[in-house]
């Protein structure tokens, strides 16, 4: 590491110098067809992981300064393109775009890699304008596609309510809704492996932005949406008890585990507040049946994940990011072990086998820091060097913000690399052994271990 760059960044709120270099495995140049999802999986069934890149149809998606947070028209992928690790392409739907990009995208995002149909394949349930449906993941090929029965769906998840056997898609909408109780609840839908709609349009209290898988008896699971949990046929199985936290909120993000060694899951939520002065942001814990534990009130939970970090420790730690500047570590019972405000940042769990887990701190929309993993105490253990190289050659620039948007001056230009809008940083077990993480933006893709 050189001084001639490393000393941009000290004193900016993180010290990357106490930590080791992460081992770059390789480093893809995705200039021809980059795009703001990148999602690995072994999608021709060689043992390997490969990579599946979406990007939008227009080189001009206003996703700021547009006015609404969402935009149907966001969800119309231009291109996919699958790419092994070696950088070979395996194959690719679609004409790229690699002229400039005015704004950050959102669109072409709502795609996963899964097993849906459990027949030991890998397939890509994703939505391309006013379908969505299932490709084939060795050869692109689409297989079958529905009608989006909600023009505002901007997020699929899988679930797998019977090990073994065919799952479900939960799909979910963005934008806000005047609806008390329901603040991002335009409705939830079910769907089995064959597109066939199961429920919904279910509106849940408290739903936000993602759903939760929930362990249950007989190897089974159910989905958590807002503060209620579903089964497998989108019949609701009970509410939590919400008394404690303040009407009009949403759920951020949450978590679930084994937080106080009882044996059983406990559920960590973020509430984000209704967005009114002197609103309430909390972090809150409820048992696997709905029961209120604790709160833990907040400058704003944005983020949180469980993890067994901490050296020595007996039970897992929750830790937490919050929006507007704050990290820390928590113990079940909601109790501070520490915390930072000095960044603001995602939590991420990376394994490194054993039981031995890390947290991977990357950054919260347009802050400028450039993500690492931590040890116990929150402290720089592992850096990536090269994205650091990389930032420091191509520092972003400012530019107007035209419009009326929810997102203050100055914003940043996708086109110059920076690790806030147009980055993002994942833990992927790419070789099954947990300890990959995959960096990557328009134009370049990293892969570290750790």
């Amino acid at each position: 590491m050189t001084a001639s760059w490393m000393d941009q960044f000290k004193g900016r709120r993180i010290d990357y110098s106490k930590g080791r270099p992460a081992q770059l495995i390789c480093h893809l140049d995705l200039k021809d067809f980059g795009g703001p999802s990148v999602l690995a999986g072994d999608l021709d069934g060689d043992g390997h992981a490969e990579f599946l890149i979406t990007q939008e149809a227009s080189g001009y998606n206003r996703r700021l300064g547009a006015g609404p947070w969402y935009r149907p028209e966001w969800e119309t992928v231009g291109c996919t393109t699958a790419v092994r690790a070696n950088g070979t392409i395996l194959w690719q739907n679609g004409v790229p775009w690699n002229g400039p990009v005015e704004y950050p995208s959102h669109g072409g995002s709502t795609a996963v890699v899964c097993d849906i149909d459990a027949d030991g394949k890998s397939e890509i349930v994703n939505r391309d304008g006013d379908r969505f449906g299932i490709l084939d993941g060795a050869t692109g090929t689409l297989r079958h596609s529905v009608p989006v029965v909600d023009k505002n769906i901007n997020h699929i998840a899988p679930f797998f309510p019977r090990a073994g056997k065919p799952g479900r898609l939960v799909l979910k909408c963005g934008g806000a809704t005047d609806v008390p109780g329901h603040a991002y609840a335009q409705g939830t839908y079910l769907y089995d492996a064959g597109l066939e709609q199961l429920a919904g349009p279910i509106l849940s209290r408290f739903s936000g932005h993602h759903v939760g898988i929930l362990p249950l008896e007989n190897s089974r699971c159910g989905f958590l949406d807002g503060v209620c949990l579903y089964a497998e046929d989108g019949q609701k199985i009970w509410e939590s008890d919400t008394r404690e936290i303040i009407e009009g909120s949403h759920v951020d993000s949450l978590a679930v585990g084994d937080i106080n060694g009882d044996g059983q899951m406990e559920i960590v939520y973020c509430f984000d507040g209704p967005g009114v002065p002197n609103t309430e942001y909390s972090m809150a814990a409820f048992t696997a049946r709905g029961a209120f534990l604790w709160k833990v009130v907040s400058t704003h939970p944005q983020h949180v994940v469980i993890a067994a970090a901490r050296e020595g420790a007996k039970l897992p730690q929750i830790y937490l990011g919050e929006k507007k500047g704050g990290i820390g570590a928590y113990d079940g019972n909601g109790q501070a072990l520490w915390r930072r405000n000095e960044i603001s940042a995602y939590p991420s769990v990376v394994c490194l086998g054993e039981g031995r887990d890390r947290i991977l701190w990357r950054p919260h929309r347009m802050e400028s820091i450039v993500p690492y993993v931590a040890d116990e105490k929150g402290d720089v253990a592992v850096y990536f060097q090269e994205c650091l190289a990389h930032k420091q050659r191509n520092k972003p620039l400012p530019f107007k913000h035209e419009g009326p948007g929810p997102f203050p001056l100055p914003l940043r230009r996708p086109h110059d690399f920076n690790f806030g809008y147009g980055c993002q940083v994942h833990p992927r077990d790419l070789d099954h052994d947990g300890s990959e993480v995959v960096i990557y933006d328009r134009y370049d893709l990293w892969i570290y271990k750790i």
